[in-house]
């Protein structure tokens, strides 16, 4: 049962987050659709439109968050630098400063 509830916990957050995202890009184009033809926003964008846009969004996000309970990926999560520190050396004289990653014991 824990495995049931962690796949839905994570459909749902990866829901929230991409609908999200995806309505703010849709204000982003209402914003870029009123400046661009001021004249014509009003006809271009109504309450119908947007509903659509609005349904849609939500009908792909759960779409595309659904994928992982229908097609489960267990790749374990990427860690670049799990034992290593990145330090920045600032006592080179060039312009840019020397990057190089130390060993973390552990």
């Amino acid at each position: 049962m824990h495995v049931c509830e962690s796949l839905l916990n994570k459909c749902l957050l990866v829901t929230a987050h991409l609908s999200t995202l995806l309505t703010v890009l849709a204000l982003a184009v209402d914003q870029y659709l009123a400046i661009c033809r001021p004249l014509y926003h009003r006809t271009d964008v109504n309450i119908s439109r947007v509903n659509v846009a609005l349904i849609a969004i939500w009908i792909c996000c759960l779409l595309c968050s659904s994928l992982e309970i229908v097609v489960p990926v267990n790749t374990p999560p990427l860690f670049i630098l799990e034992n290593k520190l990145l330090l920045i050396d600032r006592r080179s004289r060039s312009d840019r400063p020397r990057y190089y990653a130390k060993k973390v014991k552990r």
